[in-house]
């Protein structure tokens, strides 16, 4: 099966994927994000549905902003770590 026949399967709530169950806000957000995203990274254009939702801004310091839509962006894993590990991801953006 390719990625896209995964994507729409995902997309379409068929559970045979074997996606998680969307039963917490963080869940339900990550999801939410990733399907605005088209399971694509916003850095490099990767597409899988092995995408990982991002906080823009610190759930943290900013834990009214924990499941706004605005504050998250899809990434993939690579760009997702450098991102938490250095907090790059508004100077990664400018770059692209």
């Amino acid at each position: 099966m390719t990625v896209s026949e995964r994507i729409e399967k995902i997309k379409s709530g068929d559970k045979s994927i074997g996606f998680r169950k969307l039963g917490n806000s963080h869940t339900r957000w990550a999801f939410r994000v990733k399907l605005r995203d088209d399971f694509t990274c916003q850095i490099c254009g990767y597409k899988s549905d092995l995408m990982e939702a991002h906080h823009i801004l610190s759930k943290a310091q900013f834990p009214n902003l924990k499941t706004n839509l605005d504050n998250g962006t899809t990434l993939c894993s690579n760009h997702h770590r450098i991102c938490d590990d250095f907090n790059l991801f508004k100077l990664l953006m400018q770059k692209f």
